[in-house]
């Protein structure tokens, strides 16, 4: 090891010799490449240029042209050779690029490009170290991630930012927070711990910042103490304290599970592993219990980083054994969900927690056992993660992985799930699998089992094989057994097949060890065995072309292209995929002699077959060539004379064909195996160059289309084989000579794995004789067919050399042909196109990748026959065919196109084999995932997998492109294409603008400046364009879909001031085309509009910075690096003030053509839309554009006014007036903080609060108030410097004179000031445009905001009148619009002064009261959006007189319900949106609201519910720590003072027929499935209650004359056991009052009367109200006053088939049913679960058998959600066990039997364990002994009929005590639960428990049908895997079943 490590050190030394200094990271691939001895000097020269000139480039100021480029070349260079630079470098790079960063108002292009540079240089984290190396301001990015994402300028569209910078940007936070100073960490906290406000959105914003920014690596204490430690116990109270899942939550998820991960071994987790467990249980929302309504009450826990958090705390001895219990425990709770047959959103959810816990590990292992590369903190082995935890986990998992593979919901993701486990513990996971998948093999009627089995196999091979040798001696049998998969009945499975297949091929080298056993004595008997199984390898191959061959004879018929047939036909090419690649695979393993025997029967097959379909002939010809590939010498011997020779035959019999003849299908035959034989290339197929270039002359003499078509393919094909570089061998071993010897035992190799630098590659380099075979080629085919052409083109019609449209087509055909497989080699001009450049001062001259002309032989052959100018000689010829055409055949739209492709080839503009790198690139990632095993060494992979790597490599430089070469060739070509993409043929225009889109992508950037003139010339109206050439213009312009650089923008000034104007301007055509197209090219513009800045200045840290660099890397002087900077500041002024004039510019003509010219009403959009793109905030608009649009807001069209309303209330922002404030410090305010910082209501936060008694409604107190406006401010601790206003009359003026405003500003006054415009404006928007769809438009109150906050009220007598007569009117429009202008009125008053506060109050407050008053159902949204608006981000002592006026309104009388509501409504609005800071108000709210608890009002108790909960919404204690002036409203005190008006409630007499205690009532038998525990899906609910409206009252009892129950029998035909009815009939009459009467019930001793009850339930309906819309507000939602409310719950809630009192009381339903749900669904403190299993066992032991049945499914959901609560407090958890079991023996049935399906859902929980004392348990209930007679004569009364169904369950009651049926029962209903709480498996107590449970079979009811449909069930849930699970009973037991589960037959 030494001794290699030396070695290493070494090499390393000696490269850093070479290269001058000591790369960092190289690709190892470059090794590979057969030109690799030229790759040091061109990666040196290279590198030189791009460090020189990317600093040049900052110190020349042009950071959007050069900088862009140059790191680009950088990010390509990194590419092409890794990192291979200094250290020093690397981290100059870094530094330079993050300082651009700071450029102000830095535009998004460059953001982009920087940030992906970025990346990509810190993206190997092991090269620069944290601290030591790198260390990167936080604030940089922070500023820029501010202004991006959440500055006002972004939210008002004054920034336009697209989606992905802001994705990129986020991604970059997280990229660069490594290298932030763990020091700053406090400086992050003073900036962001001041927004923590649970009630407002900056604790979104807070939280998101902290997540991202926060740094948590640390290395050593100091680094702890300075970063994690300040935070980790704060923030983890903060979490705690929540429990209903706010959106914030997530983000701390985030944090804690990143602090975990880069800590492990420092932190102890103890106190959070069941909070977090309980949560992520939660977060699965799975439908549990029997509750008839269950709903999301909690935002997700993010999956990924919960699991993440929890792996973390494995191995750290105080945590990991608590993990893994609960991990184990919740796996088996959930185990069922996972089965095929259960169907819901829950399977991906479920499935994404496995996978990620199961990856996580699989990091941890991998980070602490086999990463060399780390730049992780050590964790301690004392905490590393063990073997047997691990081994816990997969056991745990397992079951839920094999069900999930088997569920096609969740497939794909499970194969992951199962890859990972293998590649943990491949001895656990492996031998399940093999099994299933050798039992799936025999299934005939599960072929997707089959199907799974082999997925799943080919992903998990790779490391089994390597560590798991057990599995060696099933691959054979494997290889063997998967055969049959291959079925053209079933092509998913066969895909499988060739997948396993690869597979295998790529692990196992197929050669026959048998004989090497005698040369090898010490071999195992395993090794020996297999060895001799080696023998079946050439049968295996034989079996495997023989099934092949059968599976093409299916594709014989190709099908037809239609819609239908579209998803099969991409299975079949798939398929044809596969079938090529494995044949070729399969034979690349194989001996010597067993790929010469198949080359034999491959040829054999040819000669004696022949398809007709192209999809069959395709795939035989595509199997023979990648067969050939494997010995191509053979090949060609065997199949090229043969197939040549017949071509040649056919030719001489056809000599001279018709043009339209038909190919013959032996010709077709012949020609496409040859075509895919020239695919295989080598040197040996210059051989038979003769003989191929007597074929091709021999085909051209057919002169018919596809003889032509196939003659070029075959030339292509001949030259490529001959030129290019390329590996045929796909070999899993690199070749040697011990392969092929006797003892060479292959087995040994079997899951080889090996070094790139160990890899022996054969490349197929091209040979000088091989050079001038390809030329020889081009000069014979394509020389000859040039000068037919230029003959062509000098002839006249019909004249000697003129052509039909046939032959020229053809001809050009093959030039196509040849002209591509050439054009790659030949060398470009050596002059460049200069009319037009770069308009910088940078050098953009970059190295260009030599591949070809590194060739020894390239320069020589090149230097022959004038070669050097072939590649213009062909241009020429083509462009002279071209012109020909256009002027005399330009209906010859087949050739034209052929031309624009040729183009293509002959300046490379066309994209050519990028399609096929992309798809390449695809395939080796998901093959490198397949194959992937954390065990393997760095870079050590299986040797196709680095072949494929390496030919990557080798293409990338291929379609490498510089854009810097552009030639006057490649401009007239680019001309040529403009003039194809005008015309007349739509053909031909959609072929030359993709040629053209392809170009401006390849060459220069400058490029589109000497076309975009032309283009523009076709929509000039003075130039009378024609209809093509307009449309193709509008195409050119509109670019490549979904590409952000296109001709109409391009992200330049330049390019928008030349083409918007012409857009514009362009004339009016009545096409509808072209009016779309123009349409789609203005949404184009709009939608991928980002704002470009106009001045940018380089920071003087980023000139410092390359100026250093440039002094100290010697090759510049002061003077130099002085001149650079001189450079650059000229350039940098010239090209602010040009942009600014552009802009100007711009504007203006926009104006001018609006104003001057009349458009079309799209066009008038557009441009409206244009100037609305181009406000901004650094440069004010022009004053007559601003009057423009202020003129428009009065314009009959409705999309020209919604621009202008947008356009007028951005403008309102850069206009804002300069209000001036002071940034006070905490002692300048004389605010002592709390320290250690306590949320809420504090001494030092006191003087925020609004307290009716010091409201500022007096001058002097208005003035001397001090108002701080953000409602976060103070809640939970204060910033280091607090923004205040200065004195009012030390603020700017306001309300200012005509004469006093700048001429923007006046633009506005002017519109605004006029009447008739402010009469026909308002007119406007009191239009209703379509009836119902009309909103509360939050756009005209920012319009009204801004021209009141940048006016004062000088308009506000204009808008008075108006004001006045809308709040009267009834129209919902009009009442819209008041609220809107109202609401941005007073929003915009925030700097009045008091005199015009206090006027505006006593106008408005009166007005406001009438609205109220005139309010009507469709306006209350409105209204209530306006008084959140009036009151938002507002100091509630600024706006006192809004909310004395709610509070006043509050008390007044109420015309109606509706107004009494819509009030409510107003108040929770506006309250709301002032939070905490108003509990005074809150009070008074509170004690009103509870004299109105009964109130009669549906609508009224509805929106009381929700102003409650919001009153309550601060009664928090956060952190564990009560407020310390604790001065909210309390829940608990106001249900505690109110719940003795629910007494009535509880008496028996209130609801008489639910206080039956008669015996067993089974006519309301439910036993249908779905009693049992199992998944089933939830219904989804709406928790808010605000549609409930209308004016009535409610009645909350209804008439029931009577109510009756029925017989329902077990005739269920689901059911195979003998179904018979069962059931007695028995009858309840009652008749209750109606509402209002006076009558009482005296039943149970105290009279109850209506009234009295009525009231009650109205109260409770109220406290429901306030729980439901608690449960996702409150922060805390669960109090401890809802225990209280537990037995009242139970008693209203209504059942399934039950009938309460109100049954007919919809709304009292649906209250009990959602409040049920958010109870039990609720996370409980231990404190509350004491209290909460009191009350229920109270409930329990209560005489309503009604309460005792709802009380179940609560303890259902209850249990389950605190599962992990419930499990550490064993008192507790064993109440609720002897609650459940004491149930089972209820006296009614109902009971009993949910207290079945409880009890099994706990036991699937594990909540109750079945072991002996469970079990002895229902034996002791079942003993009681029955009277035989009186049990035989039951069974006869069951014979008989229904007629005597009552009188023989009378006869076995009598028969024995009600006490002991209901023990016996009890005992029946335990076994029962133990069966159906394991659905889908067989544990090792099932088969004794069920044996028990059969000996009941025949006892009398209700135990008969309690057992009969617990069997019905059992083999309903274990029919699918019966063929498993019958062998867990004995042959005995299985015998009892089948005469229990069979049901009799007739005949029988």
């Amino acid at each position: 090891m030494e001794a290699t490590t030396t070695s290493m050190a070494q090499q390393q030394q000696q490269r850093a010799n070479e290269l001058g200094f000591e790369p960092q990271h190289e690709i190892p691939y470059n090794q590979l490449l057969p030109y690799a001895n030229v790759i040091d000097k061109e990666s040196s020269q290279a590198y030189a240029k791009i460090k020189e000139n990317l600093t040049k480039s900052v110190l020349q100021k042009d950071i959007r042209l050069g900088t862009i480029f140059w790191s680009g070349q950088l990010s390509r260079y990194i590419r092409f050779y890794g990192y291979k630079f200094p250290k020093a470098d690397h981290i100059y790079f870094i530094k330079l690029l993050y300082s651009l960063l700071e450029i102000e108002d830095i535009e998004i292009p460059l953001i982009d490009n920087l940030i992906s540079v970025i990346n990509i240089l810190i993206k190997k984290r092991h090269l620069i170290k944290h601290g030591e190396d790198l260390i990167l301001d936080w604030t940089v990015v922070y500023k820029l991630m501010r202004r991006l994402l959440y500055s006002k300028e972004a939210n008002m569209d004054l920034l336009v930012v697209p989606q992905s910078t802001q994705t990129k940007i986020r991604s970059f936070v997280k990229t660069c927070r490594v290298y932030f100073d763990s020091k700053a960490t406090k400086a992050m906290l003073d900036e962001w711990r001041p927004l923590f406000c649970p009630y407002d959105m900056t604790m979104t914003s807070s939280s998101t910042y902290m997540e991202m920014f926060l740094p948590t690596l640390a290395y050593s204490k100091v680094e702890r103490d300075q970063s994690w430690m300040l935070w980790k116990d704060e923030f983890l109270q903060w979490w705690l304290s929540v429990k209903n899942g706010p959106s914030w939550e997530r983000r701390f998820i985030l944090l804690f599970a990143r602090l975990a991960s880069q800590n492990i071994g420092y932190i102890d987790w103890s106190d959070y592993v069941t909070p977090l467990f309980t949560r992520m249980l939660r977060s699965f929302q799975l439908p549990v219990g029997k509750l008839q309504l269950t709903s999301a009450l909690a935002d997700r826990i993010p999956m990924e980083s919960g699991c993440q958090w929890l792996v973390s705390m494995l191995g750290t001895p105080n945590t990991s054994s608590l993990v893994l219990d609960h991990f184990v425990k919740l796996m088996k709770s959930i185990e069922t969900f996972f089965h095929p047959s259960n169907h819901g959103a829950w399977v991906n959810t479920i499935s994404n927690f496995v996978y990620h816990f199961l990856n996580k590990i699989l990091w941890r292992v991998f980070h602490e056992r086999y990463d060399t590369q780390t730049w992780m903190p050590y964790v301690p082995e004392a905490h590393q993660i063990r073997d047997a935890e691990i081994e816990a986990v997969i056991n745990a998992v397992k079951p839920a992985a094999f069900m999930l593979l088997y569920n096609k919901k969740a497939y794909s993701l499970n194969l992951h799930i199962l890859q990972v486990m293998n590649m943990l513990r491949p001895d656990l996971v492996m031998p399940q699998l093999m099994e299933k998948t050798f039992v799936a093999s025999d299934s005939l009627t599960e072929p997707f089992h089959f199907r799974a089995c082999l997925s799943a196999l080919s992903n998990m091979l790779f490391p089994a094989v390597r560590r798991y040798p057990d599995i060696r001696k099933h691959i054979i049998p494997l290889l063997i057994g998967c055969l049959p998969g291959i079925d053209p009945n079933d092509l998913p499975k066969t895909i499988a097949t060739f997948k396993l297949v690869n597979t295998c091929m790529v692990l196992v080298p197929m050669i026959d060890c048998s004989k090497a056993v005698s040369s090898h004595v010490n071999l195992t008997e395993e090794e020996h065995s297999l060895c001799m199984a080696t023998t079946q390898f050439e049968d295996f191959v034989a079996q495997f072309f023989d099934r092949c061959l059968l599976l093409i004879e299916n594709l014989k018929q190709d099908g037809n292209n239609n819609s239908e047939q579209q998803p099969m036909l991409q299975m079949e090419s798939a398929f044809k995929n596969f079938i090529i690649a494995s044949t070729g695979i399969v034979l690349h393993q194989s001996a010597p002699a067993t790929v010469t025997a198949r080359l034999r029967g491959l040829f054999r097959y040819s000669t004696t077959n022949l398809y007709e379909g192209k999809a069959a002939l395709s795939s035989f010809a595509g199997i023979v060539g990648s067969c050939a590939k494997v010995s191509p010498a053979e090949a060609y011997a065997m199949f090229l004379p043969h197939y040549c020779e017949s071509i040649i035959e056919y030719c001489e019999d056809n000599p001279e064909p018709e043009p339209d003849h038909k190919l013959g299908k032996q010709f077709t035959w012949d020609v496409k195996i040859v075509i895919e034989l020239m695919h295989v290339g080598m040197i040996e197929l210059l051989g038979y160059k003769d003989l191929l270039f007597k074929v091709v002359d021999a085909i051209l003499k057919l002169k018919v289309k596809d003889a032509y078509t196939s003659a070029g393919q075959v030339l292509s094909g001949m030259i490529c084989s001959w030129l290019n570089f390329y590996i045929n061998d796909r070999k899993n071993l690199n070749p040697s000579d011990e392969h092929h010897l006797v003892d060479y035992l292959a087995i040994k190799d079997w899951g080889k794995i090996m070094p790139p630098r160990e890899v022996k590659l054969k490349w197929h380099i091209a040979t000088e004789a091989e050079f001038e075979a390809a030329f020889e080629a081009i000069e014979r085919f394509l020389t000859p067919t040039l000068q037919k052409l230029e003959k062509f083109v000098k002839s006249a019609p019909g004249g000697e050399g003129d052509l039909k449209k046939d032959e020229i087509q053809n001809h050009l055909h093959l030039a196509h042909d040849l002209i591509g497989s050439v054009s790659f080699v030949l060398p470009f001009e050596e002059a460049q196109w200069t009319d037009h450049s770069y308009e910088s001062p940078v050098d953009f001259a970059t190295w260009d990748p030599r591949i070809f002309q590194n060739l020894d032989c390239y320069d020589k052959c090149m230097a022959k026959n004038n070669r050097k100018t072939l590649r213009v000689r062909i241009f020429r010829h083509v462009q002279a065919v071209l012109r020909k055409l256009m002027t005399d055949r330009e209906d010859d739209v087949d050739s034209i196109i052929i031309i624009s492709a040729i183009y293509g080839q002959i300046s490379q503009a066309q994209e050519g084999s990028k399609p096929y790198y992309n798809d390449h690139w695809k395939f080796y990632t998901s093959y490198k995932s397949s194959v992937a095993d954390f065990v393997k060494p760095k870079k050590y992979r299986e040797r196709s997998l680095i072949l494929e790597r390496a030919l990557l490599q080798h293409e990338m430089r291929l379609l490498s492109s510089d854009r810097t070469r552009f030639t006057a060739m490649m401009h007239e070509i680019m001309l040529d294409l403009i003039d194809l993409s005008v015309s007349r043929y739509a053909k031909v225009r959609s072929s030359a603008q993709a040629m053209f889109f392809s170009g401006l992508t390849a060459f220069p950037l400058y490029v589109y400046k000497a076309y975009l003139p032309i283009i523009l010339g076709y929509l000039d109206p003075k130039n009378k364009p024609t209809h093509n050439q307009h449309k193709g213009a509008l195409y050119l312009l509109l670019g490549k879909a979904k590409s952000r650089m296109f001709l109409a923008f391009y992200l330049r000034w330049e390019v928008m001031a030349q083409v918007w104007p012409a857009l514009l301007k362009a004339p009016h055509s009545d096409k509808q085309t072209i009016q779309l197209l123009s349409t789609k090219l203005i949404r184009k513009l709009s939608h991928y509009y980002v704002t470009i800045t106009i001045n940018n200045v380089v920071p003087k840290e980023s000139l410092d910075l390359s100026a250093k660099y440039l002094k100290s890397s010697g090759t510049f002087s002061e003077p130099q690096v002085a001149s650079l900077l001189e450079v650059g500041v000229k350039h940098e002024t010239g090209r602010n003030t040009k942009r600014l004039a552009l802009y100007h510019r711009l504007v203006d003509d926009i104006v001018e053509l609006r104003n001057a010219s009349e458009l079309t009403w799209r066009l008038n959009e557009a441009s409206l839309d244009m100037l609305l793109d181009l406000i901004r905030n650094e440069v004010p608009l022009s004053p007559k554009a601003i009057k423009l649009l202020a003129v428009c807001l009065c314009d009959e069209s409705v999309g020209v006014r919604e621009i202008a309303v947008n356009s007028i209330a951005v403008l309102m922002r850069p206009m804002k007036r300069k209000h001036k404030f002071k940034m006070c410090t905490l002692h300048e305010l004389k605010i002592k903080p709390s320290v250690p910082p306590i949320a809420g209501h504090r001494p030092d936060n006191e003087w925020l609060m609004y307290k009716v008694e010091e409201k500022p409604d007096t001058k002097a107190k208005y003035e001397s108030a001090r108002f701080y406006d953000k409602s976060y401010l103070g809640y939970y601790t204060w910033p280091s410097e607090i923004k205040m206003y200065l004195p009012f009359n030390e603020q700017p003026k306001i309300n200012r004179s005509r004469e006093e405003l700048s001429e923007s500003e006046a633009a506005v006054y002017d519109v605004f000031t006029n009447p008739d415009y402010v009469d026909q404006f308002l007119n406007y928007l009191c239009m209703e445009r379509e009836k119902g769809k009309n909103t509360f438009c939050f756009k005209h109150v920012e319009l009204f905001r801004g021209l009141f906050r940048n006016y004062g009220d000088t308009f506000l007598p204009l808008f008075k009148s108006h004001i006045e007569r809308m709040v009267v009117e009834k129209k919902e429009s009009h009442q819209r619009c008041a609220a809107e202008l109202i609401g941005g009125m007073v929003a915009g008053a925030k700097h009045w002064s008091f005199a015009m506060i206090d006027d505006l109050r006593k106008w408005l407050v009166p007005l406001l009261a009438q609205a109220i008053t005139n309010i009507s159902s469709e306006t209350v949204k409105d209204w209530d959006m306006c008084f959140q608006e009036m009151v938002r981000d507002r100091d509630p002592r600024r706006v006192f007189w809004v909310l004395d006026f709610l509070s006043e309104q509050l008390e007044s009388p109420s015309p109606s319900a509706l107004v009494g509501s819509a009030r409510l409504a107003l108040i929770q609005g506006a309250y709301g949106q002032q939070q905490w800071r108003i509990p005074e108000l809150l009070f008074k709210v509170v004690n009103f609201l509870e004299g109105q608890l009964d109130h009669p009002y549906k609508n009224i108790r509805s929106k009381m519910g929700s102003v409650l909960s919001m009153s309550f919404l601060h009664e928090l204690a956060l952190q564990g720590n009560a407020p310390l002036l604790y001065s909210n409203p309390s829940l608990d005190d106001v249900i505690r003072s109110h719940i003795y008006k629910l007494e009535p409630l509880l008496r028996e007499d209130a609801f008489p027929s639910l206080s039956s205690t008669s015996i067993a009532n089974i006519s309301q038998l439910d036993l249908n499935r779905d009693t049992v525990l199992r998944p089933a899906p939830s219904v989804p609910m709406v928790i808010s209650q605000d549609s409930l409206q209308g004016g009535m009252v409610e009645t909350s009892v209804s008439n029931v004359d009577q109510a009756q129950s029925y017989h329902r029998g077990l005739n269920d035909p689901s059911l195979s056991i003998s179904n018979t009815s069962i059931l007695s009939q028995s009858k309840s009459n009652f008749t209750l009052p109606r509402e209002g009467a006076s009558t009482t019930s005296t039943l149970g001793g105290v009279p109850v009367s209506n009234d009295e009850k009525n009231r009650a339930i109205r109260v409770f309906k109220t406290f429901m109200k306030v729980i439901v819309n608690s449960q996702r507000t409150n922060l805390q939602p669960f109090h401890t006053s809802y225990v209280e409310l537990l037995p009242y719950l139970c008693r209203l809630y209504p059942t399934a088939r039950q009938h309460t009192t109100a049954s007919s009381d919809d709304e009292l339903n649906m209250d009990a049913r959602l409040c049920m749900s958010c109870l039990a669904q609720s996370l409980l403190e231990p404190d509350q679960l004491q209290l909460l299993v009191e009350k229920i066992e109270s409930v329990a032991a209560s005489s309503s058998w009604h309460m005792r049945v709802c009380l179940l499914p609560y303890i259902q959901v209850f249990v389950f959600v605190n599962l992990f609560v419930i499990r550490h407090h064993a008192p507790l958890l064993t109440t609720i066990r002897l609650i459940v079991l004491r149930l089972l023996e209820d006296e009614r049935y109902e009971v009993s039997q949910m207290a079945g399906v409880t009890l099994s859902g706990m036991i699937s929980c594990g909540l109750i364990s079945i072991n002996e004392e469970l079990l002895n348990i229902a034996e002791s209930l079942c003993g009681a002994r029955l009277n035989k007679k009186k049990r035989r004569k039951s069974r006869l009364t069951l014979e008989r009929g229904s007629d005597s169904l009552d009188r023989g369950l009378a006869s076995s009651s009598s028969g024995m005590s009600q006490r002991d049926l209901h023990r016996r029962h009890a005992g029946v209903l335990i076994l029962s639960s133990c069966i159906l709480s394991s659905p889908y498996t067989v544990p090792d107590w099932m088969p004794a428990v069920v044996m028990r449970l059969s000996r009941h079979l025949h006892e009398p009811q209700p135990i008969q049908a309690s057992v009969k449909h617990t069997f019905s069930e059992f083999r309903r849930t274990h029919h699918d895997n019966w063929h498993e699970d019958k062998y867990k009973f004995s042959s005995d037991e299985r015998v009892v079943l089948t005469d229990l589960l069979v049901s009799p037959n007739y005949y029988a």
